[in-house]
């Protein structure tokens, strides 16, 4: 029996749907929980963690009813993905309520259940059945999910793209989640006429299918490799991230390029596992598929600094994709071409095919869940980058050899040996101290790269101690008898700190503690929030500050700001981490939010960069604009050529360029030239500016408004920090 022409696109192009809505959903969720939990990495692992625990249960129930009435299924899973998308923005205020009392990290991945497993759940069903549709002899299944999954995951790379680029910040969550629904309600539309495949009606297809009932492999061991397919994927894009990490940064764009590329090579994968699954004893290919990812994985850890010296001049965003794509996409390649072929060989009847291809992914997406949570919250904070990536190449090659010995896979033991010797030797011989530069502190963590090191300046006889996060600078201090702030922004904000002297702080961002010693030395009792738990002990251990007056809390700032109930006397927002821009803390909720924190005389005070205005919608503008709609006052400070911009907000009118010199830090004595520098006058801002916005939730854009700045961020610690590291050949990984 031949699909008609009519199933054959209906199933293609539902597949291409519900790729680009599960893609649409698992990033407009991020930004629906960024309200409430922040928009750290945490958010985003609970994210993609809910998001593959959905697919998995969808995937394994999708496969096991793939046989009952698939089309009625079809349409069920579609209207229920429909509903609950377009309920989506309607219960996050309830879903909080039940998540607020728990911890960061508990909350947020309860919070992430809640409002994307029931849609991702519903999305899982639906791969199954169209590839039980499309299923009319066992011969052709792997074929067939491949290119199901081929297809499914275009959408996906195109909506990412799409969506995180384009459609929320220029038009708001709000509208993209109604676009999902109109998607959703094309693919039901679709579906209603397509025809049910269920029997076999030619003896051609009874004899494939018995040609293909020969087969001997274990299904035990196909669901072993089909589960260190999955984990091994969430491997290589996780470790991925954090290789390109001090070259790209950690911005909202280098995240949408990895997870963009990450769907394109595994669906190159697919496509090519489903042509590879038409050919006799194509099950060599799942192994030799895992021998060499194994090998390209290891790779490419040597191939990354030569990556970086060649590219280090050219556009950050095309170095990120070509980057990106040579480092980790050929292993997710040869990774993905397994899928199809798992499937292929555990199929003995057309019939079983939904329920094979549905168990082998779930299966892989479990695989990935685990290995998601034992990476992000274990390894690379206890073990760091290189070592784990040795390991983990090892075990994928060992997985292979063990079950798949041949002359050639002894040969690929082989290279894989010489690599992984070269990049072991090579990482313990790494020098931690070079010509004018020592390195104190190394760690990697799901927050990013941090890195301490002194650097003594010969022409000016100083040594500097620096923290850097992801190759970019967020502390310097001078590493003398004095030890403060090399930096002028923190002393302005030490001035202005001043006004309320002696009173209760809020501080949403530690760096290297260069502000919260000001505050000590302004006797301030200091409440600290940090998403990332080892700046308290690097702070203390490396930049000389005294927590005796002050409080730390690990935690996201939104969600700090949305459960207090402390009054401040002073608030200082000093959260840019590196590039990464912290949209969901401008907003004009989270503005009101922190307000509601101030005393009557309360002042906030907020550290923020951007370049000399080229754009047409100004970030600071915008930010300013956002308090005055909440009947601020609002003074800002910024000299022509920086791109440090210190904007000051109260309730009632302050005078904020008289400060006494007595009432200053003890710092000021020792600032020389820069005492008049940090004493320059601040300007009020009388009227909303035209080319600044109103900032909200729904539409959170400062990170593609700001792009400018954040790629000169970029592009200066590529030029400054890497550039001279990789010249003296100091580590560039733990």
């Amino acid at each position: 029996m031949l699909i008609n022409k009519y199933n054959l696109i209906s199933i293609f192009i539902i597949a291409f749907l519900e790729g680009s809505c599960l893609m649409m959903t698992e990033i407009v969720s991020s930004k629906i929980i960024a309200p409430f939990y922040g928009n750290s990495l945490y958010v985003w692992t609970s994210v993609f963690t809910i998001t593959i625990l959905g697919l998995t249960v969808g995937y394994l129930i999708g496969g096991l009813i793939s046989q009952k009435k698939p089309k009625r299924i079809l349409i069920l899973s579609i209207l229920m993905s429909f509903i609950l998308v377009y309920l989506l923005q309607h219960t996050t205020q309830f879903m909080f309520k039940i998540s607020a009392d728990y911890s960061l990290k508990i909350g947020v991945l309860l919070f992430s259940f809640f409002i994307i497993f029931p849609i991702v759940f519903c999305y899982g069903i639906i791969s199954p059945l169209l590839i039980q549709l499309l299923t009319k002899s066992a011969s052709n299944v792997g074929r067939n999910s491949g290119l199901i999954y081929a297809v499914s995951t275009l959408g996906g790379i195109i909506m990412t793209f799409f969506t995180g680029l384009h459609l929320i910040p220029e038009y708001g969550i709000s509208f993209t989640i109604h676009t999902i629904s109109i998607l959703l309600l094309m693919s039901l539309v679709i579906s209603l006429p397509i025809t049910s495949v269920s029997k076999i009606d030619t003896q051609k297809e009874k004899r494939e299918d018995k040609r293909v009932q020969t087969k001997t492999t274990h299904s035990l061991q196909l669901y072993i490799l089909a589960f260190t397919e999955g984990a091994l994927v969430i491997a290589i894009e996780l470790f991925g991230s954090k290789l390109i990490q001090p070259f790209v940064g950690n911005s909202l764009i280098v995240w949408t390029i990895v997870i963009g590329i990450t769907l394109l090579f595994l669906s190159l994968g697919y496509l090519v596992g489903g042509i590879l699954a038409k050919k006799e004893n194509n099950i060599k290919w799942i192994y030799y598929g895992f021998s060499i990812a194994s090998i390209l994985f290891l790779f490419s850890v040597i191939l990354s600094n030569n990556l970086f010296e060649r590219n280090i001049e050219g556009s950050i965003i095309m170095s990120s994709i070509l980057i990106t794509s040579l480092l980790i996409g050929p292993a997710l390649l040869f990774l993905g071409l397994s899928s199809p072929l798992i499937i292929q060989n555990l199929t003995i009847n057309h019939e079983n095919a939904g329920k094979n291809a549905g168990f082998v992914y779930s299966i892989s997406s479990f695989g990935g869940i685990l290995m998601s949570l034992f990476i992000g919250m274990y390894v690379l904070e206890t073990w760091g980058l290189i070592l784990p990536i040795i390991f983990f190449s090892f075990l994928l090659i060992s997985i292979s050899l063990f079950f798949y010995r041949t002359r050639k896979q002894y040969i690929l033991f082989g290279i894989y040996l010489f690599i992984g010797i070269s990049v072991y030797s090579k990482q313990n011989k790494q020098e931690w101290k070079l010509g004018n530069i020592k390195i104190q502190h190394f760690s990697e963590g799901l927050l990013g790269q941090l890195k301490v090191y002194d650097e003594f300046i010969s022409r000016e006889g100083l040594e500097y101690r620096y923290l850097s996060i992801n190759g970019i600078h967020q502390t310097m201090i001078v590493n003398n008898e004095v030890k403060i702030s090399a930096w002028n922004y923190v002393h302005r904000i030490a001035r202005i700190s001043s006004l309320r002297k002696g009173g209760n702080a809020l501080l949403l961002g530690l760096g290297g503690g260069s502000i919260a010693s000001e505050l000590n030395k302004l006797d301030f009792k200091v409440d600290i929030v940090d998403i990332d738990k080892r700046m308290f002990d690097i702070c203390k251990k490396y930049f000389y500050f005294n927590d005796l007056n002050s409080d730390f809390f690990v935690d996201d700032a939104r969600h700090f700001i949305r459960k207090s109930t402390k009054k401040y006397d002073l608030i200082i927002v000093d959260l840019l981490n590196g590039e990464v821009q912290p949209s969901n803390v401008f907003s004009k909720e989270a503005l009101n939010q922190m307000i509601n924190l101030l005393t009557k005389k309360g002042i906030i005070i907020v550290n923020f960069q951007e370049l000399n205005q080229t754009n047409s919608i100004s970030s600071h503008h915008s930010i300013c604009n956002t308090f005055l709609s909440l009947d601020m006052n609002v003074y800002f400070h910024k000299n022509s050529g920086e791109t440090d911009v210190i904007t000051v907000i109260s309730k009632h009118k302050i005078d904020i360029n008289n400060t006494p010199i007595e009432q200053l830090s003890s710092s000021f004595p020792y600032l020389g030239s820069v005492q008049e520098l940090v004493m320059q006058p601040f300007k009020q801002v009388d009227k909303p500016f035209k080319d600044g916005i109103i900032l909200t939730d729904d539409r959170p854009i400062l990170d593609k408004i700001n792009t400018e700045t954040i790629l000169d961020w970029r592009k200066n610690a590529m030029n400054d920090q890497l550039k001279k590291h990789l010249l003296l050949n100091l580590p560039i990984y733990q």
